[in-house]
C-alpha cells in the first residue's frame, strides 16, 4: 500500500485519507495504525488517528496505538483529540471531564 512504500509523504496523505473511507477492512485499520505509529509525517500520523479515532472502544489494537501517540509523539498536534486541553480550562484534558 502507498501509506507505507512511498517516500513522498503527500502520497502517503492521500492514501491514509482514503483508507479513511474503510476503516472497518482489518487490512486498511491496520495500515492506518501502521501510519499512526510509524510515518515520519506528523500530518500522515493525524490523519490516521482521526480515521481511527471512532474505533478506540471497540479494538484494543487501535487503543494501543492511540496511547502509545499519546504517550511517545513528540509533535503536541499528534496527540489524540480526546486528550487535548480543553478550550475552557487548558490546563485539564478534555478527557479528564468526562
Amino acid at each position: 500500500m502507498a501509506s507505507r512504500s512511498t517516500a513522498n509523504s503527500g502520497l502517503r496523505m492521500d492514501s491514509v485519507g482514503l483508507l479513511k473511507q474503510r476503516p472497518d477492512d482489518p487490512a486498511v485499520r491496520e495500515s492506518l495504525v501502521f501510519s499512526l505509529r510509524s510515518d515520519s509525517n506528523p500530518g500522515v500520523r493525524l490523519k490516521a488517528e482521526e480515521a481511527l479515532a471512532p474505533l478506540v472502544k471497540e479494538d484494543v489494537r487501535v487503543r494501543n496505538a492511540m496511547l502509545e501517540a499519546l504517550l511517545n509523539d513528540n509533535n503536541p498536534g499528534c496527540v489524540p483529540e480526546p486528550c487535548r486541553p480543553c478550550p475552557r480550562c487548558p490546563t485539564t484534558p478534555a478527557c479528564a471531564r468526562r
